[in-house]
């Protein structure tokens, strides 16, 4: 790849982002990763290469000063805001401030990012921005509610910014993973996980690699935009 792309993935030292990660490594781009708390895992990825930045996705301005410093050493051609967190409990057990950090990180800290780094791709007229949601945006999840409303969140995002965006030449997509092989599966008893499993044709979950490799796609193609591409192995068919 000539010249070198750069790629920023939020919460890109482990799980989804972690693959994220190394697929666009792996393919030549100058990859920037922030990271919250997984300060070792961010450390055995830059090793290998990686520019990490440890950032709460909640502090505007730690975010501003993070991604300045990256624009300082060039562009920013791909921007993936995968971080997330998520909640399972009963609704009227949801406490205010667990709503209030799931909408911080996975709402919010998203498009404070992106109105980051959107102004550098509008002066180049060239980008792609790709959103982490999850099929629970737009199908609803029992005793997920407050999780399920920030992913629709994102889902809406990407439509409306794919539009007001496109005549700069810039690019906005989402991928709504199902089950995906990470730890956030671990709280799930092994009962639990054969539920799960049941009600996905395919029978088993999808590896976080195969969500990076669809997003590489993304990044690399020039022609759909304001898309959410669902990959839940056929649970929504």
């Amino acid at each position: 790849m000539s010249p070198t792309k750069s790629v920023l993935i939020t919460g890109g030292a482990r799980g989804i982002g972690r693959s994220l990660a190394l697929a666009f490594l792996a393919r030549g781009y100058n990859t920037h990763i922030f990271y919250h708390r997984s300060e070792a895992a961010a450390k055995t990825l830059a090793a290998q290469g990686m520019h990490t930045y440890a950032v709460d996705l909640r502090d505007h301005d730690a975010i501003c000063r993070a991604v300045a410093h990256i624009l300082e050493t060039g562009p920013i051609d791909v921007l993936i805001n995968n971080a997330g967190i998520s909640e399972t409990t009963l609704f009227q057990h949801t406490e205010p401030i667990t709503f209030e950090n799931l909408f911080a990180v996975n709402v919010t800290g998203a498009f404070y990012v992106t109105q980051a780094v959107l102004p550098s791709m509008i002066e180049r007229k060239s980008g792609a921005i790709i959103n982490i949601s999850s099929i629970w945006g737009a199908r609803g999840a029992s005793c997920e509610v407050a999780y399920a409303m920030t992913k629709g969140a994102i889902d809406a995002m990407t439509r409306s910014l794919a539009l007001e965006v496109a005549p700069s030449g810039i690019i906005v997509n989402a991928i709504a993973p199902g089950c995906v092989e990470t730890d956030m599966m671990d709280r799930y008893t092994d009962t639990d996980m054969a539920a799960i499993l049941e009600n996905i044709p395919l029978g088993r979950m999808a590896g976080p690699d195969e969500i990076a490799s669809f997003a590489l796609y993304l990044a690399e193609q020039t022609y759909a935009t304001g898309q959410i591409f669902t990959l839940d192995g056929g649970m929504g068919v």
